[in-house]
């Protein structure tokens, strides 16, 4: 189950995540199979890392941009109205 979360994570360039995903289904592996492809993904992740695109981490709050949007927009409408 490990190996095809972590072949998910690995069609979505999770490049980052499917590399400990793929570690973890190493120790997890049951057979001889398992362990073959998990060493294959490994392998071509590491050639990927390099070459791969790096995605942004949502880690930061987006309360400042919001409200600088909010008064933009405030902004602009009260400009319209008094304009008008």
């Amino acid at each position: 189950m490990q190996l095809k979360y972590s072949e998910l994570l690995y069609r979505l360039r999770v490049v980052d995540r499917v590399e400990e995903e793929t570690i973890h289904a190493l120790d997890l592996a049951c057979s001889v199979a398992e362990l073959a492809i998990a060493r294959r993904q490994l392998c071509e992740i590491r050639r990927l890392r390099p070459s791969s695109l790096t995605r942004p981490l949502w880690t930061k709050s987006l309360n400042v941009p919001a409200i600088g949007f909010l008064l933009l927009l405030l902004t602009a409408s009260w400009l319209y109205i008094v304009w008008k």
